[in-house]
């Protein structure tokens, strides 16, 4: 017992240290939330309505919860790069524990450790918990409704199960539909545990998550649309309508014009069919535990019955593995390789990794060679050939055992590698993923800071108008209103496509001399980049292009020179634009 606690203690200061070493250096991890809770700390108002803006104009595209618990962060130690992104390494800490907890309890302490150790090392884990995203924060609560779920299909415990099912309405409050994917593996468990009343149960559990999950998002529809911000990523202004068809229907069938978030540059995107997760870009972040999975599961199988309190165990991490795996893998809408982290804990069952080993070993060693890297190539293979001719000329079951080891040594390395090259690259961006091949500048992911000069020349020609500026989506507000803390109009949401202001608006805001300048995307860098901007201009409104041609008429040109600063480098800098001054318009 003393080594478990050890070799426990040891798993989690790995992944503390891999989680919030340099942790301060990662920036403000996506923009678009880290502003969203800069504007959240201003006021009740704000935080109630998950606002993007200090002024409270637009509402983020996503439900509160987790952006909450940054807010107090923030709050409590100041806003900071630190503050933002240390409550997501802290829930990914406790994710390892409760994955330990969960695998012991009915799989043995060595098991627990492995399952520890597997997540703790998952370069996609770790990738999401050194950012600002929401999915941290969703893992953690999907695991506690798994611990619910599952000790209640034990002890038979209607109460338990009602828990469970209001903690998926909480993981709802997090991501949205991304929390419903585990339902049903939580309704397999429970049908199968047995019972007289188990529709009757499941009914009543549903209900419960219904409740749960659309409280908040009524009770924002049901506020007057003038009393509350806008809803960003709906045209309909409608949170409803973001539930169903932004973070719905568009992951799986993208609208004609809408141009999707990539993860990667276009060439390099991965698309969606059954052999999706297979490719080395997704399979390096976490696709090697699938194999293993499934393996383990299909040799567990053939020994325990689904309804005795392992095969329960076993059947819900199986659902929950599949029903994410089948997710992914058919979302052919707006997709990114760190959604993949909730497939992570249910790749506990990698402790059985004599019967799995060789195609686990087989995608790291894959995954490896395609990267360049033939030491860590020659590394996995070379020690899963020496694990299994030890284990089949072992005399002795100790022998065996330490064979085995050297394969899970071996499976194990290229994961690391990945890992540890992910927490000390300080990769910055919307996107989190794991270090792979790339260079330093190929480590931004999405917008980055605000250039320096811009906001202190818009600070400097302010003349006390009520927005700093007036831009054309939320990506070129976000860093502006992280640097300055004061509002900036995100007059087409996030992408420049939602009717956030029509241009009757714009226009009385000049004139009443509440917006001074306006920011639009215009020049475009050659390739990749251009080509994905292009879709963003073919998928704005036409009220947003109404704007921009009033802009373009009515406003004067500020010389770039006079505000963009020349010392930023390229993969740092906001996307092209020009800044606008309309001061004579309000004349």
């Amino acid at each position: 017992m003393p080594f478990q606690r050890v070799a426990l203690a040891a798993i989690l200061l790995l992944g503390t240290v891999l989680r919030v070493y340099g942790l301060d250096h990662n920036g403000f991890g996506n923009p678009y939330y880290s502003a969203g809770v800069l504007s959240m700390t201003q006021s009740l108002h704000n935080f109630a309505f998950n606002v993007f803006d200090p002024a409270g104009v637009l509402a983020v595209d996503k439900p509160p919860v987790a952006l909450w618990v940054q807010v107090v962060s923030a709050r409590l130690f100041g806003f900071s790069p630190l503050s933002v992104l240390l409550p997501q390494a802290i829930e990914g800490i406790l994710s390892i524990v409760l994955v330990w907890h969960l695998t012991r309890r009915r799989f043995g302490a060595t098991a627990g450790l492995l399952a520890a150790l597997v997540l703790a090392i998952t370069p996609i884990s770790v990738a999401v918990d050194r950012s600002s995203n929401t999915d941290s924060c969703l893992v953690l609560v999907l695991l506690l409704a798994a611990r619910a779920l599952l000790v209640a299909a034990e002890r038979d415990s209607l109460r338990l199960l009602l828990l469970a099912m209001a903690l998926v309405g909480v993981g709802f409050n997090v991501k949205m539909m991304a929390a419903f994917v585990v339902l049903p593996a939580f309704a397999a468990t429970w049908w199968l545990r047995g019972g007289r009343h188990r529709l009757k149960h499941l009914a009543a559990g549903g209900a419960v998550c219904m409740a749960v999950s659309l409280a908040w998002v009524g009770a924002v529809d049901l506020t007057p649309a003038a009393a509350r911000p806008f809803v960003d990523s709906s045209p309909d202004n409608s949170m409803l309508d973001l539930v169903v068809d932004h973070n719905a229907l568009q992951r799986f069938f993208p609208r004609a014009n809408a141009a999707p978030a990539e993860p990667v540059a276009a060439d390099q995107r991965v698309p969606a069919g059954p052999l999706r997760l297979a490719d080395r870009r997704l399979a390096s972040q976490v696709g090697w535990l699938a194999p293993l999975a499934l393996a383990g599961a299909n040799s567990m199988l053939a020994d325990v019955s689904v309804t005795t309190p392992a095969g329960l165990n076993l059947v819900f991490w199986l659902g929950w593995l599949a029903a994410y795996a089948i997710v992914y893998s058919a979302a052919g809408g707006l997709f990114s390789p760190y959604y993949l982290v909730t497939l992570a804990p249910a790749g506990w069952q990698v402790w059985l990794i004599v019967p799995a080993s060789d195609p686990g070993a087989a995608i790291d060693a894959a995954t490896a060679a395609q990267s360049g890297r033939v030491w860590l190539t020659a590394m996995v293979l070379g020690g899963v050939m020496v694990s299994g001719l030890g284990m089949m000329l072992a005399p002795r079951s100790a022998e065996a055992k330490a064979a085995a080891a050297v394969g899970l040594l071996a499976l194990l390395a290229a994961p690391a590698a990945w890992t540890a090259e992910t927490a000390f690259a300080h990769i910055q961006g919307a996107r989190p993923m794991a270090a792979l091949d790339e260079t330093p500048a190929q480590r931004w992911r999405g917008d980055a800071a605000a250039d320096p000069g811009l906001a202190d020349f818009l600070r400097a020609h302010a003349e006390g108008a009520r927005f700093l500026a007036a831009t054309a989506n939320a990506r070129q507000a976000a860093p502006l209103i992280i640097a300055t803390g004061v509002p900036v109009l995100a007059m087409g949401g996030f992408l420049g496509n939602i009717p956030v202001v029509t241009l009757l608006q714009l226009q009385a805001l000049v004139s009443s001399r509440q917006v001074r300048f306006v920011l639009l995307e215009e020049a475009v860098r050659s390739g990749v980049n251009a080509a994905r901007r292009r879709r963003y201009s073919g998928s704005r409104t036409e009220q947003q292009q109404a704007i921009q041609a009033w802009v373009h008429e009515r406003g004067v040109p500020v010389d770039p020179a006079s505000w963009r600063s020349a010392e930023l480098a390229d993969e740092a800098r906001p996307a092209l634009a020009r800044l606008y001054d309309l001061r004579d318009a309000a004349e």
